[in-house]
């Protein structure tokens, strides 16, 4: 059989006709939905599973909220807890011992005791050098510091008169400067205006003084001596 030019054998058009509707049949590919996270994960220690949609601003937004600050609230369960504050010392602590009281000597002679009625209430037996000068100020109000013994007792290692009948007191040592007169206090040196005539005869001695130093008049007495 001779083959017409120009024209396309039957077989051959037959296959593209059927080819072309083939073509035609199959459906196009679709793009994959997109990935859902699985909300059955449990959420990461010390966080909170999130619903599928929300956001991360939301959530962030939310934790600001709640806080009141500008970040997500912070886990603060392991944290250390706050230090102890310091605690006071005891008055005794270092070996001294300080007491705010009232001399007063008890017993009879020649057995005799002397002793600080503190100011919170209780007596306090007193012992060492200091003695034969607190046994002098009996009555008056003194402040005073020592070492406590085994058995309860203070022993002195230093004093100072605060008030004689209720009246505040000077305590120092006489001194003189041509014709003027000055109590050496632990504070400093006070000028003595009007001071009693027999002050001029215990220069060196230590006194208590109550009244003004400026002008008199003034109760006094001897503390210790002049040496």
């Amino acid at each position: 059989m001779r083959r017409m030019p120009g024209r396309t054998p039957l077989g051959m058009t037959l296959s593209l006709v059927i080819a072309a509707a083939c073509g035609k049949d199959r459906p196009e590919p679709q793009a994959e939905p997109p990935a859902v996270a699985d909300t059955n994960v449990p959420a990461a220690a010390g966080e909170t599973a999130k619903a599928p949609g929300t956001s991360i601003s939301a959530d962030n937004e939310s934790s600001r909220s709640r806080s009141g600050t500008g970040g997500p609230r912070r886990d603060t369960s392991g944290a250390r807890p706050p230090a102890r504050p310091a605690t006071s010392p005891s008055p005794s602590e270092g070996g001294v011992t300080q007491l705010r009281g009232t001399i007063t000597v008890v017993g009879n002679a020649p057995v005799t005791q002397v002793q600080l009625r503190a100011a919170g209430g209780g007596n306090r037996t007193l012992t060492g050098p200091e003695l034969p000068s607190l046994r002098r100020i009996a009555g008056l109000e003194v402040a005073l510091s020592g070492a406590l013994s085994g058995d309860g007792e203070l022993m002195v290692r230093e004093f100072t008169v605060l008030s004689a009948d209720g009246q505040p007191a000077l305590d120092g040592v006489l001194e003189h400067e041509g014709n003027t007169l000055y109590l050496r206090t632990a504070s400093g040196r006070v000028s003595l205006g009007n001071p009693p005539a027999d002050f001029h005869n215990l220069v060196g001695a230590r006194v208590w003084l109550t009244g003004s130093s400026e002008r008199g008049p003034n109760a006094f007495g001897i503390i210790t001596p002049a040496r």
